[in-house]
């Protein structure tokens, strides 16, 4: 189904009045809303930003940054709906953090030397030993780097994640299929076009729609414990 006029202006409109509303608050002083606005303000931010790659993608008929756009929307939206769903989720996700900054460390580190044989230490080594004091201090004791697809399958978009996944990956990366169909860019599949925005704005959606109400039921705060889900 062709993308109408009228449906971009409306989204449009609805990514600005998100922005809007991040902007409009304070930045909390108390621990337990200063974590809740932190994640979820940074997740909204994301989304955000990756609507906007979106959006010019779409004008330009740039199918592999709207494939890009649209995966990255698909995988914030499952994070914002397992955040908002308790405080034990929105824990867990934050303490990856501290995961994916050391992993990334570490490969900045093995980059370094493997660019510059000569040395014996590495520019990022006090970064390494910095974040895994702050993990220590954090009580974070995993170590495995959180897994999206799990987290897609508790959110209940399991099918659309395992199918998105894979055919974005195929226009992001350099396939053979793309290598070899480079000459014709768009043409190869025309209406992908439309499907990558849809899919990408609908995402937006989620991610604003689930945060408004979730705001306006519980303000800047979890959920509520229910008494079934006290141990």
């Amino acid at each position: 189904m062709p993308i109408l006029p009228q449906l971009t202006t409306g989204v449009d409109d609805s990514a600005r009045r998100f922005t809007a509303l991040i902007n409009s608050f304070p930045v909390p002083t108390d621990e337990e809303t200063g974590r809740f606005y932190h994640i979820t303000t940074g997740l909204s931010r994301t989304a955000l930003k990756n609507y906007d790659l979106l959006r010019r993608a779409f004008e330009d008929d740039a199918q592999d940054y709207l494939a890009w756009a649209c995966r990255n929307l698909l995988e914030v939206a499952v994070f914002m709906r397992c955040v908002l769903s308790s405080k034990v989720s929105a824990d867990e996700f934050a303490s990856h953090r501290w995961i994916d900054g050391i992993e990334v460390v570490e490969r900045l580190i093995k980059l370094d030397l493997l660019m510059n044989p000569s040395l014996t230490t590495s520019a990022f080594d006090a970064k390494l030993k910095e974040f895994s004091q702050q993990m220590t201090a954090d009580g974070v004791v995993r170590t495995a780097h959180l897994m999206t697809r799990d987290w897609a399958k508790a959110a209940g978009m399991i099918e659309e994640f395992d199918c998105l996944n894979k055919v974005c990956s195929k226009f992001v990366h350099p396939t053979v299929w793309s290598i070899l169909t480079e000459d014709i860019g768009s043409a190869r599949f025309p209406d992908a076009r439309d499907l990558f925005y849809g899919f990408g704005a609908n995402y937006l959606m989620d991610i604003y729609v689930r945060f408004k109400e979730h705001v306006e039921a519980h303000g800047l705060k979890h959920k509520p414990i229910q008494p079934t889900q006290i141990p």
